[in-house]
């Protein structure tokens, strides 16, 4: 029994790290669209900034992850957001 619940504390001790880093990256992701709409990256960046590890990317990358960032909003919106808040430490 006292395997069982190591194991099973394992596991939520686990949840709540996983949390915590979704929603660590969601403000870190928050903070990159702020930036991109106050410089108006979408139409200014330059070919020139995707070099060495980022050269296979391009502007269309990262309006796309803008994007993906919208999509994401909508989804935290409806509970999902509270369901991660929830699991902090």
């Amino acid at each position: 029994m006292a395997d069982l619940v190591a194991k099973q504390l394992n596991f939520v001790s686990r949840a709540v790290e996983v949390s915590e880093r979704i929603v660590s990256a969601h403000d870190d992701l928050a903070a990159l669209v702020e930036e991109y709409n106050a410089l108006d990256y979408g139409n200014v960046l330059l070919p020139a900034a995707f070099a060495g590890d980022t050269r296979h990317l391009d502007v269309a990358d990262v309006i796309a992850l803008m994007v993906t960032y919208a999509s994401l909003e909508q989804v935290m919106d409806t509970g999902h957001r509270t369901n991660l808040l929830n699991m902090k430490g």
